[in-house]
């Protein structure tokens, strides 16, 4: 994953053509606060703060982050349990009671539920309940949510994860960033295109003074 330094020493690389220049108009601190608000303009963000029903608190510092079109991919049957599927996370959710931290999964079609690990294999034989009543159940596989359905069979090719995760203001400049290559690479292209006319403005400015000089 990348890094707000990370990303903006790639920001300013570009802008200055691989020669940063310390008196330049776009300066470091600057870019790296672009790339905070960029960040969470993408992620949608939100302050998350609930206390659940037995007591516990939820931290603070903690943000509802949502990822658009994650891709849903088909998995093999094992353990007897059929035709399943599963989306990979851009990023590890924050640990918390209940298993809130999967704050949501939506798609058009399907209402999805959230489960325990294991729990989709102890539903097996149950008629009445292990089709959750034609919903989509899904549990937590280290950085995978597998689905009890297979929906690349039902059409369904992307849905919409909503995790609960670490307020991106409160990272370091050298603190991982919760997003996936697309993102990295969009607040990328969209900050060079946001700070190129400064720089250019600069170098022209410059330019122009030196060539007084010279007279």
């Amino acid at each position: 994953m990348a890094t707000k330094r990370s990303i903006a020493d790639q920001v300013l690389l570009r802008i200055s053509k691989g020669y940063p220049d310390a008196s330049g108009a776009v300066q470091l601190p600057d870019v790296i606060m672009a790339v905070g608000q960029m960040a969470n303009s993408l992620l949608k963000t939100q302050h998350f703060s609930q206390t659940l029903q037995m007591g516990e608190t939820i931290p603070d510092n903690l943000s509802l982050m949502t990822y658009p079109d994650l891709q849903v991919k088909a998995m093999a049957p094992y353990g007897g349990m059929g035709a399943r599927s599963y989306v990979d996370l851009p990023a590890a959710p924050v640990s918390l009671p209940t298993g809130i931290g999967i704050f949501n999964v939506a798609s058009e079609k399907f209402t999805f539920i959230p489960m325990l690990p294991g729990q989709t294999y102890l539903l097996q034989g149950q008629d009445y309940i292990c089709d959750l009543l034609g919903n989509v159940g899904y549990e937590p596989a280290g950085l995978r949510l597998v689905f009890t359905k297979d929906l690349t069979l039902e059409n369904v090719t992307s849905v919409t994860v909503t995790l609960v995760g670490i307020d991106i203001d409160t990272l370091s400049e050298y603190d991982l960033m919760p997003l996936d290559k697309g993102m990295e690479h969009t607040i990328v292209e969209e900050l060079v295109k946001s700070f190129a006319p400064s720089q250019t403005n600069n170098d022209q400015v410059d330019s122009v003074d030196t060539e007084k000089l010279n007279k």
